[in-house]
């Protein structure tokens, strides 16, 4: 480019040896060069604003694509963390609905098992009952009474023996001792006999009593 300013230089200074109408072409073909020079010039410039605008895109491009990626990768372990937030919280609630029922359970357990304790009380103090009067029956009816007296505790003895035999319909024993004083208080003598045999019948359940439930000699409580 230079060169060709000089070379147009050179050609002016000889067109103005020449004459003016040659000067003047020259120095429009001067001025023609001079604004191709500038074209080119700023043809360049935008090829590399271009250039360099197009590594700026490219650059920028790849940020938004690593942007993308890191995104992405957050998602996934956002979705990770939540797939196991929503196992443990699911967990949780099952763990929590175990827990309930064992402890429901646990309570309906004892509940059974107070009512057991409560009903094997019951029974124990019925038995001791039981125990106690057949106990008092026996060592009234080993006194040598008068026979109106004995014969009230013969009486006394078979309504006993009787109520016992249809409380406890599954022990044979109650229900053959039962049975046993029909003859004894139908008689209605009074004698020795009758009366030391049913000493030993009411004798023979105190035992039963004992012997089934474990129970002592204890203060007769009041009667049901």
């Amino acid at each position: 480019m230079r060169r060709a300013l000089a070379a147009g230089a050179l050609l002016l200074a000889g067109a103005l040896a020449c004459g003016p109408d040659r000067a003047a072409q020259l120095r429009a073909e001067i001025k023609q060069l001079k604004e191709a020079r500038m074209e080119r010039d700023a043809v360049a410039k935008a090829r590399q604003e271009a250039d360099a605008a197009e590594v700026a895109s490219g650059e920028r491009k790849a940020e938004v694509e690593k942007a993308r990626a890191q995104a992405a990768e957050r998602e996934a372990e956002v979705a990770r963390l939540q797939s196991a937030f929503d196992a443990e919280v699911a967990r949780n609630a099952q763990l929590r609905a175990d827990v309930e029922s064992e402890q429901q359970q646990i309570q309906q357990r004892a509940e059974a098992a107070s009512r057991l304790e409560h009903q094997v009380a019951e029974a124990t103090a019925r038995g001791q009952w039981a125990r106690n009067q057949a106990d008092q029956l026996a060592r009234e009816l080993a006194i040598d009474d008068p026979d109106w007296a004995v014969e009230r505790r013969l009486r006394a003895l078979r309504e006993f023996l009787a109520a016992l035999a249809k409380e406890y319909p599954d022990d044979v024993v109650l229900a053959e001792l039962a049975l046993s004083t029909r003859p004894v208080a139908a008689s209605a003598t009074g004698g020795s006999d009758t009366r030391t045999q049913a000493a030993g019948v009411a004798a023979r359940v105190r035992d039963r009593f004992t012997r089934v439930y474990g129970l002592e000699a204890k203060a007769a409580p009041p009667g049901p």
